[in-house]
């Protein structure tokens, strides 16, 4: 139902002419798989929150095994982070990637012995 609803809205935006260049979405397998396969002309961006919810759930599953509890006390800026590298990239996927690794590299000096 939703990716229908999604391909639908997609198609008459494109229909009324509006010109798409990327969109966001959440991490819907089934609307990925329409924009691969009908779209390939927009680029797909997945939306922030959605990537960062993501992560978290499986940075909390790994920190409550007993070898990475030291992982506990820096999830919270991990995952403020993770964030504001996305949003704050303004669709330049390069300058994203060169923002999140800078700073999980300064976490990681930070947490080391």
């Amino acid at each position: 139902m939703k990716a229908m609803g999604f391909e639908r809205g997609l198609n008459h935006l494109l229909s009324l002419g509006v010109d798409i260049g990327v969109m966001a979405t959440d991490r819907s397998p089934s609307i990925r798989k329409i924009t691969r396969e009908s779209y390939t002309n927009i680029r797909h961006e997945y939306d922030p929150w959605h990537v960062n919810k993501s992560v978290k759930k499986k940075l909390v599953i790994m920190s409550n095994k007993k070898v990475n509890r030291e992982l506990q006390p820096w999830l919270k800026s991990i995952c403020n982070h993770l964030y504001w590298s996305c949003s704050s990239s303004n669709g330049d996927e390069e300058r994203r990637c060169r923002r999140r690794k800078d700073g999980f590299n300064k976490i990681l000096q930070l947490s080391g012995p």
